[in-house]
């Protein structure tokens, strides 16, 4: 699955390998946020999934991705290998 940070300008997506599918979102994220070193709460971020298949998405499909449970397995919320992931971080201020 492939990542971009939307709190950045000009990031791109980067790949993310070996989630278990039965894991939450919200322990995928704690795992992002980890690996990626984001000196930042998991629970100020909040993913949306970018229906668009394995290609790159366009700017219109990123504008329509939808925010994911964070209760949900990845299963459930529709991960798959190829799929991407817009990742919002909020302010702690």
């Amino acid at each position: 699955m492939w990542v971009k940070r939307m709190d950045v300008a000009g990031a791109r997506y980067v790949e993310v390998e070996d989630a278990d599918p039965e894991q939450t979102v919200s322990k995928f994220i704690a795992r992002w946020t980890a690996q990626t070193k984001l000196d930042v709460d998991p629970s100020l971020v909040t993913l949306r999934l970018v229906k668009c298949g394995a290609r790159k998405p366009s700017a219109e499909e990123e504008k329509q991705a939808v925010e994911l449970d964070p209760f949900d397995s990845l299963t459930v919320a529709g991960f798959t290998d190829n799929c991407k992931l817009l990742a919002f971080v909020a302010s702690s201020a």
